[in-house]
């Protein structure tokens, strides 16, 4: 049986941290574990945070909660060069789970890498750099970005910045995660796209943690480190839910990367993402988005739903208007606006179009 060997995460990023006063440059994570290897310690008599004490307001006392989580270093000594090149899930960071958290370390040098699972930076406080193939992304608060399987980048994080990695196995997220994958949300399309299509992409959407996302993610710190019977599963259950309350309550998907273009264009997650953004998504905006010209989107779209681009807005914005015109008390005159339409009798038009009657009648028939 192979002895653990352990640091605690303060401990890393004081090194990290007085290495870089003292040098003037940065190191990876992986060696600062080596230069200390003698600072090492075993699994007996280690001491755990205790997550429930956080507020889930104060970001900052979240990360000095989890300076005291003990981190399992013995595949980084053993293997340091890994770090810099594929992490595999096969590390000892999943412990027998689908799901691993940690937050990542400041003072830390760029080491541009891959991994073969999904990885979610969910940036709460501070700012951030994504470097992602060859380029660069500022990440503000709220900035979620959810990263695909063999994918070179690293983030680069300010002194004062937090933010949550939530770490999320390939070979088991179909099993695991079958209920993410249902539905026609813009998650769905992305990590059905990344688990069946070779592709190097990230996703990038802003929510602002509100309680109840706070409170989330609270839990899956809590479960993260129980040895319970089911704590596996529970975390599961609780990853599930911050990715739904994140697709509810997010303001805006502002990024999402394509570096393979070609005939294997991802429909689904395109057709997604304008249903996301219908209210006031041109062509062009979806083409620069994904990275192609506009026209050739535009047949591309065409070829692939025998529906022109204008004809899928209009659908979204009916679908949603039906919505509102059965299960609100809004006006008309409202529901154009909340659907995107610039005046009720464009609205109205369109509608009447596309159901063979008009808002007002179609609202007394139901």
């Amino acid at each position: 049986m192979i002895k653990r060997h352990y640091m605690y995460v303060k401990d890393i990023q004081k090194y990290l941290s007085q290495y870089y006063e003292k040098y003037g440059k940065k190191i990876t994570f992986a060696e600062a574990v080596v230069q200390m290897e003698k600072y090492k310690t075993d699994q007996k008599g280690l001491i755990y945070p205790d997550y429930a004490e956080w507020d889930g307001t104060d970001f900052e006392s979240l990360k000095k909660i989890h300076d005291m989580m003990p981190v399992d270093i013995t595949y980084f000594l053993n293997h340091p060069k890994d770090y810099q090149s594929l992490i595999s899930e096969k590390t000892d960071a999943f412990a027998q789970r689908d799901v691993d958290i940690i937050m990542p370390f400041f003072y830390e040098a760029i080491k541009i890498h891959q991994h073969d699972f999904f990885e979610i930076a969910y940036l709460l406080s501070g700012t951030g750099i994504l470097h992602f193939e060859k380029e660069k992304k500022v990440l503000e608060a709220g900035d979620f970005c959810i990263i695909s399987p063999y994918t070179d980048h690293d983030v680069e994080l300010d002194r004062d910045t937090v933010l949550l990695d939530v770490l999320i196995r390939k070979s088991t997220f179909e099993h695991s995660f079958y209920n993410v994958l249902q539905g026609d949300s813009i998650l769905a399309s992305f990590f059905g796209n990344c688990l069946y299509l070779p592709s190097h992409n990230y996703l990038l959407m802003n929510c602002v943690p509100n309680r109840r996302i706070t409170n989330t993610i609270r839990n899956m710190l809590i479960e993260s480190i129980s040895m319970r019977p089911y704590t596996n599963e529970i975390e599961n259950l609780y990853l599930s839910l911050l990715l739904a309350e994140v697709l509810r309550s997010h303001t805006r998907v502002s990024s999402c990367y394509q570096t393979e273009i070609g005939s294997n264009i991802p429909i689904s997650l395109i057709l997604t993402y304008i249903k996301s953004n219908y209210r006031n998504i041109t062509l062009g905006a979806v083409a620069e988005f994904f990275g192609y010209d506009t026209a050739y989107l535009g047949k591309m779209i065409k070829m692939y739903t025998n529906m022109y681009y204008n004809e899928i807005v209009n659908k979204c914005k009916i679908d949603q208007a039906v919505r509102l015109l059965k299960n609100s008390d809004y006006s008309l005159q409202i529901i154009g606006e909340q659907v995107g339409f610039n005046s009720y009798d464009h609205f109205s038009r369109t509608f009447k179009k596309v159901m063979g009657v008009s808002p007002k009648n179609y609202r007394k028939q139901h």
